[in-house]
């Protein structure tokens, strides 16, 4: 495919005029804002706070990276099989704006550290089961379509939470990037609530 900046704002206008992928959007784009909100300057956080340099911030990273293998190889099946994609999302999101609260105002450099085990665990959990979502969203010829498309997020959340979030930092102070993921993620659970409920493959129990 000719890769011209006018065919890639052709496949985000074609992905936003079908209802079923937007509805999943809408919940998706700003849990990645809340998910990279941590992941981004989490580094800088730990060294500006605890003192930890790089062995420190490698060993947080490691263990989200941990968490995310761990529980996307061993929980997304059996999760997906026992509730719907909506609640799981509502859980994990909930449950990872708690972990990101938690980092905030812990004084202990270890339990920082500790904290983003969990973190790996529930994005690791949250985002196979939003590119299911996509993938069920559409007919079999479209799969790689619209994985492509959801994939594609992830790399334009970072860029904006790396830009705003490091702006933040500059006219405000080190936590800010870390608020604004809690508020993204509020964003995402009120989308899940008013988006996803009449969404009959996003609230069913996969077979």
């Amino acid at each position: 495919m000719d890769a011209k900046p006018l065919v890639v704002f052709k496949l985000l206008a074609d992905a936003f005029n079908r209802e079923s992928v937007r509805r999943i959007s809408t919940a998706f784009f700003p849990y990645m804002l809340c998910v990279l909100g941590l992941y981004v300057f989490v580094s800088a956080n730990l060294s500006i706070r605890f003192g930890y340099g790089e062995t420190g911030s490698s060993i947080g990273i490691f263990l989200i990276g941990i968490g995310l293998i761990g529980s996307s190889c061993l929980l997304v099946e059996p999760l997906n099989a026992r509730f719907s994609k909506r609640t799981i999302m509502a859980s994990c999101t909930v449950l990872f704006c708690g972990c990101v609260t938690a980092f905030l105002f812990v004084s202990s450099g270890p339990l920082a550290l500790a904290i983003m085990l969990p973190s790996g665990v529930l994005h690791g959990i949250g985002y196979p089961t939003m590119l299911t979502g996509f993938s069920e969203s559409v007919s079999k010829e479209e799969q790689g379509w619209v994985i492509g498309f959801g994939t594609s997020v992830f790399p334009l959340a970072a860029a904006i939470v790396s830009f705003f979030g490091g702006q933040l930092i500059a006219s405000c102070e080190p936590q800010a990037p870390f608020q604004f993921a809690i508020v993204c993620g509020g964003v995402a659970i009120i989308a899940l609530a008013a988006n996803w409920n009449n969404a009959p493959h996003l609230n069913k129990v996969m077979s």
